[in-house]
């Protein structure tokens, strides 16, 4: 599976698509849970946070990298990439949204050309 690097922009499809990465790796609990569950032995999540790190860090730019390189685990590489460019992909959602909706077409125009 290959994955586009994320730049920067459109957040939303590059963050679903490592979601998606990370879910087929078998990693995802290490992005949603800061610290691993009773049952798992901490060298074994330890190995499994090494893993998902690699995985986000291969699917982002040099760019996105010093954003979060002070970050020890995936799951706090993950949480800073959400509060980083989430926020901006919200903002241009409800941008799109709002153009869409005041979206006219003019008398003058065919639909072909609307």
């Amino acid at each position: 599976m290959s994955l586009r690097k994320f730049d920067g922009t459109n957040f939303s499809y590059s963050k679903e698509q490592m979601e998606n990465y990370i879910i087929v790796k078998g990693q995802i609990d290490l992005i949603q849970n800061a610290t691993p569950p009773s049952i798992v032995k901490p060298d074994e999540w330890t190995r499994m946070d090494r893993v998902a790190r690699a995985i986000i860090r291969m699917h982002w730019s040099e760019l996105v990298y010093y954003t979060v390189q002070s970050c020890a685990t995936a799951h706090a590489f993950w949480a800073t990439l959400l509060s980083r460019y989430e926020k901006k992909a919200t903002a241009t959602k409800l941008y799109l949204i709002r153009r869409i909706y005041n979206l006219r077409m003019k008398e003058s125009d065919s639909v072909t050309a609307h």
